[in-house]
């Protein structure tokens, strides 16, 4: 429901003709101090049997366009000059006192359920935390307040890994560097068909998915699109395997213009995916994959329970189904050739992973 408007120095005026019970155009001789804003009410034959409420919704110099028997006042004809004045009615007061009912214990919180419907959200406990959830009738929770803890990270200033990454390099002219744009690590998939370039941390089972909630974090951009001459994939994110083509558990970003993973779509845009057991769900999102500047990519894995997606720190998808548990994943970045022989590159500006302790 649009806010009404409101004015205190608004004066009397009347019908410059009369109007028929259905007549939408109120003319009138003045609006001196009415409302400059719509909509607004006036009371047409205020204080006689004929007493009309109506909501105006534009105006056109003396003529008002008003919604009709407003208030639970009934359309009736009126005369030429009649009173008409600008005023409030029941809804002004009944809507104000609703939402200060709502909350009736100290720390409530009033949400809306839908669009000009509100609710209670009772306060939490000590120590909780407001958290977004589309599942909750306003769409807001209280929950605990997560904790996170940078367990890892690598920003590539150096022209070598520090010691707890590594890079796992396939194919003629697959190499990995970095150091040599200051801060930018790439991953450069070489000549062959099948080349690729994985970096990971150097421990290859890095966490047990599904008892713990944790993050993967990377900024990453390709330096030449994919096509159908020179085609590759970039992953990013929790990984099983180093090879996409081993890939059954693991949830990440993937951009793969030709469609060539098993049931993702051919698209230049990023896709979210969720695989257990070779069992996979994907969503595509809306965000194109970067040659210039950066998608900040963020995989947040929270226990068994779902995979969250962040894009430039904008949540793009959640899944819920094919959550990867039981299983050792390893926070990586991987680009691989699967078409010509062209070399194509995925360049990253940092690595960083994060677990609630």
């Amino acid at each position: 429901m649009p806010r009404r408007n409101y004015s205190s120095t608004a004066q009397r005026t009347t019908l410059s003709s009369g109007i028929t019970n259905v007549a939408t155009t109120i003319p009138v001789t003045a609006t001196t101090g009415f409302p400059g804003s719509y909509p607004y009410t006036i009371i047409v034959d205020p204080d006689t049997v004929n007493e009309e409420i109506m909501t105006v919704t534009a105006g056109a110099g003396l003529n008002l366009t008003a919604t009709r028997g407003v208030g639970g006042t009934t359309g009736v004809s009126h005369s030429s000059g009649a009173v008409v004045q600008h005023g409030v009615y029941a809804a002004d007061f009944d809507e104000a006192n609703a939402l200060v009912n709502l909350a009736n214990a100290k720390g409530d919180i009033i949400g809306a359920t839908a669009a000009d419907t509100w609710d209670r959200l009772a306060v939490g406990t000590d120590g909780q935390v407001l958290v977004a959830d589309s599942s909750q009738s306003t769409g807001l929770k209280w929950g605990s307040a997560s904790s996170w803890t940078t367990m890892l990270v690598d920003d590539f200033v150096f022209t070598t890994l520090l010691t707890h990454m590594t890079s796992v390099v396939s194919g003629a002219g697959a190499a990995f560097t970095t150091g040599g744009g200051g801060t930018i690590a790439s991953l450069s998939c070489g000549t062959t068909t099948t080349g690729s370039v994985t970096l990971r941390p150097a421990n290859a089972q890095y966490v047990y998915a599904g008892y713990s909630t944790q993050a993967m974090e990377t900024g990453v951009n390709v330096g030449v699109v994919s096509d159908g001459t020179d085609s590759f994939q970039v992953v990013a994110g929790w990984l099983k395997s180093d090879s996409l083509s081993l890939m059954t558990h693991g949830s990440f970003f993937l951009y793969d213009t030709q469609g060539t993973v098993t049931g993702s779509a051919a698209s230049a845009n990023w896709q979210c995916c969720t695989v257990n057991a070779s069992t996979r769900t994907y969503t595509t999102t809306a965000v194109a994959v970067p040659t210039v500047g950066y998608s900040k990519l963020r995989v947040e894995q929270v226990n068994a329970t779902d995979v969250r997606f962040y894009i430039d720190g904008t949540l793009v998808a959640t899944h819920t189904t094919n959550i990867p548990i039981n299983v050792d994943l390893n926070p990586a970045l991987t680009i691989k050739k699967s078409a010509g022989t062209t070399n194509r590159t995925a360049n990253t500006d940092y690595l960083r992973v994060e677990r609630v302790l």
